[in-house]
């Protein structure tokens, strides 16, 4: 029944007999209330030293930027009896000392946990220093302390490491370091998941090789396996940048059969039609989207009615193409049912020009002459 950001800590001690236990709920509830200061203040004050209670402090502390408190709180830590670090406190300062870019903190702090018995590097602490280091533009500095985990064999390197190496090198616009350390990862006989497929199209996307982006696909369906939107979303990107409209299209009816549409590949899809001018096809994959219970960005779906109009105007002006203007005028129609069952407002601009082709066709078909028509 209490409000923790407003009570103080005293005044809970005073009504109420704190085990060891309960005392680490006080501090985890001062944590999460934005009072990670005073936490650190209760545990000192009381003698309260303990693993769980000066972990959850030094989390609270670095998650509100108090690196330094953090730090200090850690330090006093592994000179109290019964309060050793273990490996959670261990990564938790690894995170935040990545995040603030003290690497030179960070190497004393691995070299402690390999010193200390039962704790040692993990996989967690070896990925935190290895994306910290890719993060601060040290690409060289993560690929050697890769290679030097490796060939000492501290931990054993799983699909996820090589993921992050790969993004690493791909982010920092080195795509051939990416692909050597995929080839690397295969031949040491690790399955790459979704997304090592997803981060590969990326390298592939980056050095200008769509057909092995193609390939990509292709490996993923020979193995039986289904795409995924990670994948797929990464792919519609390439195809957007190499102009291959007639991809992304056998993409779209796939990624309906697989169910992996969300809200970006419909804007990705629905932008791809639209620089390909065609607005039909755009319109086809924001009436699904909708119907999917996917709200398509408000801009995409304004371009696609917009192009939709445009189109449709020059049909009316096209003797040999009228018999066209119904699909123009369903697809038209169909957007503006589906924006107004989900109580989504258009511009009024679009609505003008939604209003004017139709009631031009209105016009023709009465045989009123457009050119008096204001």
């Amino acid at each position: 029944s209490f409000k923790w950001e407003d009570i103080e800590v005293a005044t809970i001690q005073e009504r109420f007999d704190f085990d060891t236990y309960t005392f680490s709920y006080l501090l985890n509830a001062l944590v999460k209330c934005g009072k990670a200061c005073e936490a650190k203040k209760t545990i000192i004050s009381n003698d309260q030293y303990s693993t769980v209670n000066c972990t959850i402090a030094i989390k609270g502390l670095s998650d509100q930027g108090l690196y330094d408190e953090a730090y200090e709180l850690f330090e006093e830590m592994k000179v109290k009896e019964n309060c050793q670090p273990n490996l959670i406190t261990y990564n938790t300062v690894l995170n935040f000392l990545v995040v603030k870019g003290d690497f030179s903190k960070v190497q004393i702090v691995m070299e402690s946990m390999r010193a200390q018995r039962n704790i040692g590097v993990d996989l967690i602490s070896v990925s935190t220093f290895i994306k910290g280091l890719f993060k601060n533009h040290k690409h060289e500095e993560a690929f050697e302390f890769f290679l030097k985990i490796k060939n000492e064999n501290e931990v054993e390197i799983d699909e996820v490491l090589y993921n992050i190496m790969m993004d690493g090198f791909v982010r920092a616009n080195q795509p051939n370091k990416a692909i050597a350390i995929y080839n690397e990862m295969i031949e040491s006989g690790k399955e790459g998941s979704k997304v090592t497929y997803s981060i590969l199209v990326r390298v592939y996307n980056s050095l200008n090789r769509f057909d092995d982006i193609l390939n990509v696909i292709k490996e993923l369906k020979q193995k039986g396996e289904d795409i995924g939107k990670v994948v797929y979303t990464c792919v519609l990107t390439s195809c957007k940048k190499f102009a291959r409209f007639d991809v992304i299209e056998d993409l779209y009816d796939e990624m309906k059969d697989e169910n992996s549409i969300d809200e970006i590949a419909v804007n990705l899809l629905a932008a791809s039609f639209l620089i390909s001018e065609n607005s039909l096809k755009a319109s086809e994959v924001i009436v699904e989207s909708f119907r999917r219970d996917i709200v398509p960005r408000s801009r995409v779906t304004k371009s696609v009615l917009t192009l939709l109009c445009k189109e449709a105007s020059k049909i009316l002006e096209c003797v040999e193409k009228k018999s066209e203007f119904f699909l123009y005028e369903r697809a038209i129609l169909s957007i503006c049912a589906q924006l107004h069952k989900k109580n989504l407002e258009l511009e009024p601009k679009i609505i003008k020009e939604i209003v004017k082709v139709i009631c031009r066709k209105r016009c023709i078909e009465m045989g009123i002459n457009l050119s008096s028509v204001h």
